[in-house]
């Protein structure tokens, strides 16, 4: 895994960086103000050294695998010094063996609402919804028959046992636990997940921004639809990660394919947006690869990582 030297006082690379403190959260800062000049810059281009990649229909293929390329692509660009973190809204728990079968420290969970070190199983950064928001949701959800699930560090909940709670088990490799009402054991949550019918799901989305205009809204899936925090995202999980390992933005690349990804396309000094990606991806990215079963991650890492530093 990839190592980083700790000074006294949480600096990292003369940077402070916001770590959990065991009782609460300290929030992440700002990063610093961008240098004139790339700092890294070779040949037109950035030196990149932080890359954030979306997992499901990004890294890993519709077998839920991972291409070889793209295994050797990331072997290269770790070991020529990037760092490679996973950022999906898949939770922490799902995503740690893809990080740990790759030999990644860090990893970005519940749409960039929680950071964590694998070294140690550290929560670095967490940005959550209030336990009022959490039960108001649920409410709404149970008025309109909606399947809700809430997320809670490597836990997550819903009301009842269904084909919906099977399903994303099954997907995700993590077991959930049904409670009953969740608005009756709501607390801080890293995100909600609604899972139903696309068409409705559509529908609902509209509904939702304008009953819940302080919480953020995404389609990750046609059948999926996360809520986070306004503090959360992709983008901040990328600002936070390059502040704390000491990257420039502008050194920063980002890879998907979805709504939940553009936040983190647009922070990103370079964007890339797979070949099966959403249009609105496409039409942010600087770069177009190929899918997720023909390689494209390691198409976009040879491109502006593995080649411009030679």
């Amino acid at each position: 895994m990839q190592a980083f030297t700790r000074r006294p006082g949480f600096f990292i690379d003369n940077r402070p960086a916001m770590v959990y403190n065991g009782s609460g959260f300290l929030s992440h800062f700002s990063p610093p103000a961008q240098s004139a000049a790339f700092p890294g810059q070779i040949g037109g281009f950035p030196l990149i050294r932080l890359i954030c990649v979306d997992m499901d229909d990004t890294l890993l293929t519709p077998q839920h695998g991972i291409h070889p390329d793209d295994r050797a692509a990331i072997a290269a660009a770790t070991e020529a010094g990037a760092f490679v973190v996973p950022c999906s809204g898949r939770m922490a728990l799902s995503l740690a063996p893809y990080a740990r079968d790759l030999g990644l420290r860090y990893l970005a969970a519940c749409n960039g609402a929680h950071v964590v070190d694998l070294d140690g199983y550290r929560t670095l950064h967490r940005a959550g919804i209030p336990p009022k928001d959490v039960a108001d949701v649920a409410r709404w959800a149970k008025e309109r028959g909606l399947y809700l699930q809430a997320y809670y560090g490597d836990i997550y909940e819903y009301e009842a046992d269904c084909s919906y709670s099977e399903g994303y088990r099954i997907s995700s490799g993590v077991t959930g636990r049904a409670v009953g009402p969740l608005w009756a054991c709501a607390r801080e949550s890293e995100k909600l997940l609604f899972i139903g019918d696309p068409d409705e799901l559509t529908l609902r989305l509209a509904e939702l921004r304008q009953a819940f205009p302080g919480l953020l809204f995404a389609k990750s899936k046609p059948h999926f639809v996360e809520v986070m925090s306004p503090s959360a995202g992709k983008d901040e999980a990328l600002r936070f990660l390059a502040g704390y390992l000491g990257v420039d933005m502008r050194d920063t690349m980002a890879i998907g394919d979805s709504e939940n990804d553009l936040p983190m396309l647009s922070a990103a000094g370079v964007a890339v947006s797979m070949g099966n990606g959403s249009q609105a991806c496409k039409a942010a990215a600087a770069y177009v690869t190929a899918d997720n079963s023909s390689g494209g991650v390691s198409r976009a890492l040879r491109r502006y990582v593995l080649e411009a530093q030679r």
